[in-house]
């Protein structure tokens, strides 16, 4: 079985190791060499695995790094990477992300950043000595197609009542009431007059699907091209359904049943759904916007 730690970069991390515990690990090595003499590998691979899973790291290192200046290095290699937690590299991709997900294939990662009321997606490619940024994208809730080639989420309008809301929430305060009123109206612009919005990561196209008449979230592929989300007739939030898009047509309903649903899973070829309905509302429209629909030629279409 061929070793997935490359050696002189392991040796040389695993030397740092050591010397980031300074003059402790330096006495341990001292005592060590006193009490145990020519040791064997074995030997010392014993003692380190006593010591180490004892928690007593420093008197563990002294012992691994025997082994890694030894002729049995190679020997111990994969042995001693996955004591120390260095078998499997890592890498930092960012400092403030949240909700990280991977795409299907594992290439590449999205998380958001940036104000939790305006947040930034950001599409970053794996396999490299750094996260290389391929997107970045205004708003939350991107998904990724199994192919890695597309990405669909919900871009934020823009409007200028949107972005009153949004100057709201960014000042500095309390949980306020006008606070919550406006992240009440942002999530509820954005649901119903933000677009539905594919990209190809390859060519940076973008092609807006119609979701007239409907407020959405959630959006999710349904194979390579074919997006899902869940909507609701901003005329009647009493139920929520699920449905697919369609360039430049009008949505399909899928799911028939009362209540609110919510997507559990989509195979990869998109010929089966799996979804609940429960009883959680997805959307809450402000008191502003009832009032206005309520009012005589009142409402608009998303």
């Amino acid at each position: 079985m061929s070793s997935m730690v490359d050696q002189p970069r392991f040796f040389s991390r695993f030397l740092a190791a050591v010397l980031v515990t300074g003059a402790l690990v330096a006495g341990a090595l001292t005592i060590t060499g006193a009490q145990s003499g020519a040791n064997a590998p074995a030997d010392h691979w014993r003692q380190a695995v006593d010591d180490w899973e004892a928690g007593d790291y420093h008197l563990a290192l002294p012992h691994l790094l025997a082994i890694m200046r030894s002729p049995a290095a190679q020997e111990y290699l994969e042995r001693v990477a996955l004591l120390t937690g260095e078998y499997y590299p890592s890498m930092t991709v960012a400092d403030d992300g949240r909700v990280p997900t991977l795409s299907p294939d594992g290439r590449l990662a999205l998380y958001e950043t940036g104000s939790p009321a305006s947040p930034v997606t950001r599409i970053v490619r794996l396999g490299t000595a750094t996260a290389e940024t391929v997107v970045e994208l205004q708003g939350a809730g991107a998904t990724i197609n199994a192919a890695g080639t597309h990405v669909a989420w919900i871009r934020p309008p823009h409007t200028p009542a949107w972005d009153a809301a949004q100057q709201t929430l960014a000042a500095p305060g309390p949980n306020s009431p006008e606070r919550q009123a406006a992240s009440l109206q942002a999530a509820w612009l954005t649901a119903t007059e933000g677009d539905l919005v594919v990209r190809d990561l390859g060519s940076g196209a973008e092609r807006v699907l119609a979701t007239a008449g409907l407020a959405k979230t959630t959006p999710l592929f349904a194979g390579n091209q074919t997006v899902l989300f869940i909507g609701s007739d901003v005329s009647d939030l009493t139920r929520s359904d699920v449905y697919v898009a369609r360039d430049g047509g009008t949505p399909e309903r899928l799911t028939t049943e009362e209540g609110f649903k919510s997507i559990g899973a989509v195979d990869a070829n998109g010929t089966a759904l799996l979804y609940t309905a429960g009883r959680g509302a997805p959307f809450r429209q402000p008191p502003s916007a009832a009032a206005a629909a309520a009012a005589p030629g009142g409402g608009r279409a998303a």
